[in-house]
């Protein structure tokens, strides 16, 4: 956290001092904590937390992200579960929600036909964001990231696009797909 809200040096090794550093840069402007896996956090970690959220002079806002030992960990302590305000369960993408959110979500997927959507939700992804997004990235690489490249994708970089337009894509391929989906598991067959 040190590192993170960019302090000067290197955090004091008294740990009562770091804490003291910690609670007055905290204190400054209003902030937000996102602690994403937050299930493998232990009591200290927990404590901690819930002290810096406790101390009247910080302007803490807590957020935290993790599975459902992460509910069953904080549920077991009463003094962190208290301050919890809303519980949110996060669940799969349904398949209308893929259809709505996933063109929308990069360019890549703008004019990807909705079976097409649907196959990749149906072999891949589950509804599951994170799997998207992971796909979407390997895909974007393919593409040459920022430099998309034309059809075929060997030739060099299409010229850039005028100012404000999007950057040309390659039209979809299953087959690029199929070899991306054989990136993350290779163990799979990904067939119609």
């Amino acid at each position: 956290m040190y590192k993170k809200l960019d302090l000067p040096g290197e955090a004091p090794l008294n740990s009562t001092r770091c804490e003291t550093i910690l609670k007055e840069a905290l204190s400054e402007t209003p902030r937000v904590l996102v602690v994403d896996e937050a299930q493998w956090l232990d009591t200290r970690a927990f404590e901690f937390i819930r002290e810096l959220w406790d101390d009247e002079d910080t302007r803490l806002a807590v957020v935290l992200v993790g599975a459902e030992t992460c509910y069953q960990k904080i549920k077991n302590r009463p003094a962190l579960d208290s301050r919890i305000l809303v519980w949110q369960r996060y669940k799969p993408l349904t398949p209308a929600e893929v259809l709505t959110v996933i063109p929308k979500y990069h360019p890549l997927w703008a004019d990807v036909p909705a079976d097409e959507l649907l196959w990749i939700d149906d072999v891949a992804c589950h509804g599951n964001f994170r799997q998207w997004a992971k796909i979407t990235y390997l895909l974007w690489d393919e593409h040459g990231g920022t430099d998309a490249k034309g059809p075929g994708s060997a030739g060099p970089p299409q010229p850039a696009a005028p100012e404000g337009a999007a950057a040309p894509f390659p039209p979809y391929s299953r087959d690029l797909v199929r070899a991306v989906l054989s990136r993350l598991d290779p163990t799979q067959r990904h067939v119609d």
